[in-house]
């Protein structure tokens, strides 16, 4: 695996309501520091998603095997179904959550926070998380898919 594509960590990284995919040369690569994850996606990275140990805090998917979740609510080896990098709305590109992704309303059910434990009211374009008509909570990553 390459220098890690989306973070190559070597001292204390927290990836929060994150998503990284499509990175070339990995997605997290965890060195020598800690590299907790929660809420998040990572998919879709040349070389594999994850190298090096992750900590896991929950809801978090991988498409491959190697970032290893293994808390509440994490799914490994599965297809999140992103969107391509695109303005969907709000100052920065985002992946959007497509119809039927497994990550929709998959969060933590108690909240999406950040590292910190403080609750996320908006997602990162800056639209309601969770979406008000919501009933099973926020969805994993940093989109958040709104009602039609």
């Amino acid at each position: 695996m390459g220098a890690g594509g989306g973070v190559n960590n070597g001292g204390t990284v927290i990836i929060s309501n994150g998503t990284l995919g499509n990175n070339t040369g990995g997605g997290v690569r965890n060195s020598t520091g800690s590299a907790t994850i929660q809420n998040s996606i990572v998919a879709y990275s040349s070389g594999g998603n994850c190298f090096g140990t992750m900590t896991s805090n929950g809801y978090n998917l991988s498409s491959d095997a190697t970032c290893n979740f293994t808390s509440a609510g994490d799914l490994n080896s599965t297809d999140p179904m992103l969107g391509p990098l695109h303005y969907n709305g709000g100052p920065t590109q985002t992946m959007a959550l497509l119809s039927g992704s497994p990550a929709v309303d998959a969060g933590n059910p108690n909240g999406c926070t950040d590292g910190l434990g403080h609750l996320l009211k908006t997602d990162q374009r800056g639209k309601p998380r969770p979406d008000p008509e919501d009933t099973g909570g926020c969805d994993m990553g940093a989109y958040e898919r709104q009602s039609d």
